[in-house]
């Protein structure tokens, strides 16, 4: 028998114990994939998301594959076929049989990839996959049936909910599995989220959903109610302890930091939770205006090495790195250079939007499309700030490569291994980066002078900011 495992149940689950790693097997039909890769990855932490490769494998000609990982315990892992994901769930000593779409029908599809449907032959009942199928089911016909927003009787859910809770208790009493014991109560949980007449506080839901239990940091159903639980948490601070929690901020200071939320209700009874809280506040504030970003990153740092809980520093460490990516809408790099004697900082390219190059004078390519940024730069200099940083390492003479490109924009030596490199996250050249006149990130890497793959170019963005300016 077939099952499908809905888009719903697969951003629900994952766990792993602390059990010695067994192996799992996965094999099954990629659809239209005649050759080509399986790779299969573990969620390293809920809080960045952040992945690891633990198993790979190929694809046959007739469209076959199969490969082998182990697990310390059950989880959710990511499953890439060439381009294409999905999500599903395994356990120790497993083996699943999977017949794998080629696209979806919901979504148009992308070059990049496309998260698609999957289906499972011979799926056992004993198997945690078959039990977040038929479980999600029945959540789904109770709110069907039971849950109008509109209905002024809305009261009436309230008591149907505690009728349905029981009746899960006693149809799972025999079930052994903790990790679906955890998962069960975290899908009742986020029914008792809904909005209804007698619905539980958030003071009871703390009390009777988080404060008895441990951290389950690799069951992503717990994960998601803990981190919706505790988010923008700042904001659930009075006032007078935000500003004792800023002042603590600005000294870099996680102990500081940990003893100002120490008497906070939902944070003072479990170092654990508080320290994991601490991180997830760190991520909230990093794009709040009213708090500094650098303090934020030096207390992540502390927390990387020195955390209270072995599992915290990883996470710490994670987010910091997940902070300090270039993505769309995020801050620019701090950045200092020194130009015809004349030093030179972010703050001075506000107002203008900013197109920055990094070139190497040992790869040729990017060396080549320097030509290219010159007609570029001669179109679309009067708009956008032109600015090319270069990694000298043969040498030559800077005064002679502007000349034999005719550079007439900013031109900047700086070492392969310096913080304007290291920043701006540079792993390949040419590489680009657009950035606005506020100093946000518009697109890292951007597009480049020469055609991709699709044949597009930066232009196309250049002149529709030329044309925001008189």
């Amino acid at each position: 028998m077939k099952y499908i495992l809905s888009l719903l149940s697969i951003a629900l689950l994952s766990t792993v114990t602390h059990a010695q790693a067994q192996e799992v097997f996965i094999e099954g039909y990629a659809q239209n994939m005649g050759s080509g890769t399986v790779e299969v990855f573990e969620i390293v932490d809920y809080l960045t998301r952040y992945e690891r490769k633990i198993g790979s494998g190929t694809i046959s000609t007739d469209s076959t594959f199969n490969v082998r990982f182990t697990t310390k315990g059950t989880q959710k892992v990511k499953v890439k076929i060439n381009n294409n994901y999905f999500y599903t769930y395994v356990q120790p000593n497993a083996q699943y049989d999977l017949y794998v779409k080629d696209k979806s029908p919901y979504n148009p599809e992308r070059p990049e990839g496309n998260l698609v449907e999957y289906f499972f032959g011979g799926l056992p009942e004993t198997d945690i996959n078959y039990k977040i199928i038929e479980y999600d089911d029945e959540i789904l016909n109770f709110l069907r049936t039971n849950y109008r927003r509109t209905d002024v009787r809305a009261r009436e859910f309230m008591y149907k909910l505690d009728t349905f809770n029981m009746e899960i208790q006693e149809k799972y009493k025999d079930d052994t599995s903790s990790y679906f014991e955890v998962y069960r109560r975290y899908g009742l949980a986020s029914l008792d989220d809904l909005s209804f007449i007698g619905a539980s506080n958030r003071l009871q839901k703390f009390d009777f959903y988080l404060k008895p239990f441990t951290v389950s940091y690799s069951n992503d159903r717990y994960m998601e109610y803990f981190l919706n639980f505790y988010e923008n948490y700042h904001y659930n601070l009075s006032r007078t302890k935000e500003q004792e929690f800023y002042n603590a901020l600005v000294q870099s200071s996680p102990t500081l930091l940990m003893n100002t939320l120490g008497n906070v209700y939902e944070v003072k009874h479990n170092l654990r939770v508080r320290e994991l809280v601490l991180i997830n506040m760190m991520s909230d504030l990093y794009y709040n205006v009213d708090y500094p970003q650098e303090p934020i990153l030096n207390v992540l740092d502390s927390l990387a090495g020195f955390a209270l809980f072995h599992e915290h520093r990883d996470i710490a460490k994670n987010m910091r790195k997940r902070l300090t990516e270039l993505k769309p809408g995020v801050r620019s790099p701090n950045f200092e250079f020194t130009h015809n004697d004349v030093t030179k900082q972010k703050g001075d390219y506000i107002g203008k939007y900013h197109y920055v190059s990094f070139v190497n004078t040992d790869i040729k390519n990017s060396m080549a499309e320097l030509e290219l940024l010159r007609a570029l730069y001669l179109k679309y200099g009067g708009t956008t700030q032109f600015t090319t940083f270069i990694v000298n390492n043969s040498n030559q003479s800077l005064e002679k490569i502007k000349k034999k490109y005719d550079i007439q924009w900013e031109i900047v030596e700086v070492e392969k291994e310096g913080d304007i490199i290291k920043d701006f996250q540079i792993l390949t050249y040419p590489q680009y980066v657009l950035i606005d006149l506020n100093g946000y990130i518009v697109a890292a890497p951007a597009l480049g002078p020469k055609p991709n793959g699709e044949y597009q170019t930066i232009e196309r963005q250049l002149h529709a900011i030329s044309r925001l300016r008189p």
